[in-house]
């Protein structure tokens, strides 16, 4: 039987429609398979982008955190369970050394014995299921407070207001330590400004005492100059009147000289003229003569008298007795001075043979008034010597005294200046100690400040580093955290140890 032929264009077509809109639909599959892997592309990295923002911001570090101070606590937790189940272990192993002390010491049967083990233990399953029960609610009420987001934002909030107040506590701290610091500082630099006004107070006063004792060692060396010059100036005037009176005993011993040449001459004189036959004119040459000596002892009694008068460190009795004996021969003198004026105005009127006997006569009386006053003078004369000598003395001996008191005083004065010089060195050698002292003491205190603010420097050094150092770490952390993946704890069911 023949088919009735079909015209083959109409299959090819039909086919191509189909194959057509099996491409079609192979291409809608992969474009739809692309959209999926781009969608999940973009949620896997949108995904990824989103933990990684939520794992570098500060809730997912203080989530963190908390996890490690939950971790922390699970094992803290762990380590007290263990520690429980060993003290259990041990009550249990006493108890059941009790139990079989107590069975060793009294008889009993398998039943009683069968009901009490079967009792203790069905109380170990209660004791082991009520804490597998707690067990359980504390790990199921530990999970519900983590994942509770109203707790999470709690815990976050209240480990935040931790850090805060550690942080504020850590500044307080800090500045405290500044504020301790400087107090420190500055009580120090008071001690040692103190140190030093002290130190400056000290130097002051005993340059006003050294000032002092200057002017007080200038005033007693001044005293004692004054005194070493009223001591050369007696000195001198003890000189100027031994002086005076070697030149008035000389002045004595020369005026006796001159009394006895004038004797000798007089009674040479006298002898030549008494071969003269004019008695009148003789005698009256004589009463001339006569009251020449007296005039030239006048003289010597007036300077006698003056030096007696100037002399005033004689004793009063010697000295008034002199003056009297003195006056007394300068009344005498005068008296016979008188007698003589009249005597001569008698001659005048005698004749040449009462002129002769008036002139034996007289001449007579003459030389015993001669000697008399030669008495009376040598007796005068020896006293004044007398009291030469013994002024001589006195000032000799004033003199030794006055040179032996002038060399103490040198010596004083010489022993007062090595003294002085040598407590001039001492004090400057102590001054300068105490300067250096306080120089070193200033120094130390300097170089512990250096060294404090060193120490503090290098303290602030390596808590810089440390904290760079904590912040490379948490950069590196965090860095490491976006290269890798991120994948869910995961919290199988804790093994019991006694199932």
């Amino acid at each position: 039987m023949a088919l009735p032929t079909m015209r083959t264009g109409r299959f090819a077509s039909k086919f191509n429609a189909e194959r057509a809109i099996a491409l079609r639909r192979e291409q809608d599959a992969m474009r739809q398979r692309q959209y999926e892997r781009d969608a999940r592309f973009f949620q896997h990295n949108t995904a990824i982008a989103a933990k990684q923002r939520q794992w570098s911001s500060r809730s997912s570090f203080e989530s963190s955190m908390r996890s490690w101070m939950a971790m922390s606590e699970k094992d803290d937790k762990a380590q007290r369970l263990e520690d429980r189940k060993r003290r259990l272990l041990k009550q249990l192993n006493q108890e059941n050394e009790q139990y079989e002390a107590e069975l060793r010491g009294r008889p009993r049967t398998m039943h009683d014995k069968y009901q009490e083990m079967r009792s203790r233990a069905q109380t170990l399953r209660t004791e082991r299921e009520t804490e597998r029960q707690n067990l359980a609610q504390q790990q199921l009420h530990q999970a519900w407070a983590q994942d509770h987001p109203e707790i999470r934002r709690f815990e976050s909030a209240r480990l935040q207001r931790l850090y805060e107040k550690e942080r504020d506590e850590q500044v307080e701290e800090k500045r405290q330590e500044e504020e301790a610091a400087q107090r420190q500082a500055a009580l120090e630099a008071e001690r040692i400004n103190r140190d030093v006004e002290r130190a400056r107070q000290e130097a002051m006063e005993e340059a006003k005492r050294q000032l002092q004792a200057e002017k007080q060692h200038k005033t007693e060396l001044q005293q004692q100059m004054e005194e070493l010059r009223q001591r050369d100036e007696e000195a001198e005037r003890y000189q100027r009147e031994y002086e005076q009176l070697l030149l008035e005993q000389h002045r004595l011993l020369q005026e006796q000289e001159e009394r006895r040449v004038r004797e000798a001459k007089d009674q040479q004189i006298r002898y030549s003229r008494a071969l003269r036959s004019q008695h009148k004119a003789q005698m009256l040459r004589r009463a001339k003569e006569v009251q020449e000596a007296l005039e030239a002892d006048l003289r010597l009694l007036d300077t006698l008298e003056q030096a007696e008068a100037e002399e005033k460190e004689l004793q009063r009795e010697r000295r008034v007795r002199a003056m009297r004996d003195v006056e007394w021969m300068k009344q005498e003198v005068k008296r016979q001075m008188d007698i003589e004026r009249r005597r001569q105005d008698e001659f005048e009127q005698l004749y040449r043979d009462e002129a002769a006997r008036m002139y034996a006569k007289q001449e007579a009386e003459w030389a015993r008034e001669e000697a008399a006053r030669q008495r009376l003078m040598e007796e005068v004369l020896r006293e004044r010597r007398l009291q030469l000598q013994e002024r001589l003395d006195r000032l000799k001996e004033k003199q030794q005294d006055s040179i032996r008191a002038r060399q103490e005083l040198l010596s004083v004065i010489e022993a007062t200046k090595r003294e002085t010089e040598r407590e001039r060195a001492t004090e400057r050698q102590q001054r300068i100690q105490t300067a250096r002292d306080l120089d070193m003491q200033v120094q130390q205190q300097m170089e512990e400040e250096r060294r404090r603010q060193q120490q503090q420097r290098e303290l602030l050094e390596r808590e810089e580093a440390a904290r760079r150092a904590e912040e490379i770490a948490i950069e590196q952390e965090i860095e490491r955290r976006k290269q890798s993946m991120f994948q869910a704890p995961k919290f199988g069911r804790r093994r019991v140890v006694w199932d």
